[in-house]
Order: structure tokens, then C-alpha cells, then sequence
């Protein structure tokens, strides 16, 4: 579990797994914030989202230490880059390519793109309003159960899948200075496209991923 894991699920970061003494750059210091850059109720209201006791601590300083999305510096706290990305009101102040592209495109050989949205502000809060544009918008699938009254309903795109996959999507990604592009979803009638920049480790090709 890295630090955006850690912080999704309402728990400190475990420094104590850092390999070989290199800090990774989620759970580095951001010292370009503070701690007025972090938004209480975000926080809060996370925490009460996933059932943390940790929402009935009145002191937002002490949770903030408590979940390890903060750091002493010179005697006073500032914010960890994981805490800027799940708990500012937009994070893109800092790192360009924190947010997401969706578009969604008509049936046909046209292209034509049918709607498209941007999902900006807290990433936690950007999984949740990007997951339910995306149920909205699965096509829905009904069958008739032969001799039967009852009716097969299912949707085209598992919400567990597309969870799942914008998740990692974004938690897992580059927000480094270089890293300027959005995470992009692309809605086609026969698929849904989920692009994370950089893409995959240097070296790791497709047929690396294939079953053998």
C-alpha cells in the first residue's frame, strides 16, 4: 500500500515500508502548500464515507497528523504531496495533469464526440462524480428469462471494473512536474478506454501482460 492507498482508505501512511531509505514522491513534504490548502470538511466527509472513527476528532491538525497527509518542518506542519491531491480544492495548482478528461463518443464511424466533461477538484472527490457520470452512461442490457416472468437486467461496463480501473488509473499515475496530461476515459458503445500517463514502466510491453 503506497501513500494515496493509505490516505484513500483513511489510514496513516506506514513510513516504515519505504525502501531503501528513498522517500516516493506521494509522501514527500510539499512545501509550495500549507496547511489552508487542505480542506477540513473534504477530509472529514471522506472519513465518514469509508466509517473512520477518526471523523469524530475535532482537532483537523491532529487528524491530518493522524492520517499522515502532513509533516513537521521547522516546527511547524505542512502538507505531503498525497494530502494536496486527495484534500485540496484543486489540486492542479501544484500538479498539471491532476485531473480527468471524459468524453464520450457516438456510435458509427463518425467520432463525433457526444458529450464531454472535465472532473476537477480533490482526487476524492473526483472518483466519486467521474463513477457516477460513468453508471449513468452504461448502457443497460435486459433479457427475457424463456417460460419465465422474470427479466435479466445488467450493465454493459461492471461498476466494480470501472472502479477498479479509475482507481488505479489515478491513483497510480505520475503527478510529477513533467506529467501535464489529464487521465483521460473514453466512452465508445463497445468499450471504455482508461489512459494513465506516463503509461506503463520503461520496458514493459503488451505481450508482457498476455496470458502464456
Amino acid at each position: 500500500m503506497d501513500a494515496l492507498d493509505a490516505a484513500s482508505a483513511g489510514l496513516p501512511i506506514n513510513l516504515a515500508n519505504l525502501l531503501h531509505g528513498r522517500v516516493p514522491w506521494d509522501d514527500r513534504r510539499a512545501l509550495q502548500g500549507s496547511l489552508a490548502d487542505l480542506h477540513e470538511m473534504t477530509v472529514r466527509e471522506h472519513l465518514h464515507e469509508i466509517g473512520s472513527g477518526l471523523s469524530a476528532e475535532p482537532d483537523a491538525v491532529e487528524i491530518y497528523r493522524r492520517m499522515r497527509i502532513t509533516m513537521r518542518v521547522n516546527d511547524h506542519d505542512v502538507p505531503r504531496h498525497v494530502g494536496l491531491l486527495f484534500f485540496a480544492a484543486e489540486p492542479t495548482r501544484w500538479f498539471r495533469g491532476a485531473w480527468i478528461d471524459c468524453a464520450l463518443f457516438a456510435a458509427g464511424g463518425s467520432g463525433d464526440v457526444q458529450d464531454e466533461r472535465e472532473f476537477r477538484g480533490a482526487l476524492a472527490w473526483q472518483v466519486r462524480h467521474c463513477l457516477q457520470y460513468l453508471y449513468q452512461r452504461s448502457p443497460v442490457h435486459l433479457r427475457k428469462v424463456p417460460e419465465r416472468i422474470e427479466t435479466l437486467r445488467w450493465r454493459a461496463w461492471p461498476e466494480t471494473a470501472l472502479r477498479e480501473t479509475l482507481v488505479n488509473a489515478l491513483y497510480h499515475r505520475s503527478y510529477e512536474p513533467d506529467a501535464v496530461e489529464p487521465t483521460k476515459v473514453y466512452l465508445y458503445p463497445d468499450r471504455v478506454e482508461i489512459i494513465s500517463y506516463p503509461g506503463p514502466a520503461a520496458g514493459l510491453e503488451a505481450e508482457h501482460l498476455a496470458r502464456k
